[in-house]
């Protein structure tokens, strides 16, 4: 699954992303998934969704 991730994330990079809406249910590998691409995609702008209540997540983003 996570090559199917990092490979899809390389397409990405090519176009550069604007808005990216980013799912951010607490847990590592939600988190991780969103830090991944923030990284290698470098969007202008992220929006943090999901968020459950956990507003502390928009720290972060």
């Amino acid at each position: 699954m996570r090559e199917v991730y990092y490979r899809e994330l390389s397409k990405l990079e090519k176009y550069g992303v604007d808005i990216a809406f980013i799912n951010t249910v607490p847990g590592i590998s939600y988190w991780t998934g969103a830090i991944v691409f923030i990284k290698r995609v470098r969007p202008k702008l992220v929006v943090p969704m999901h968020l459950r209540g956990e507003t502390v997540v928009i720290d972060y983003f």
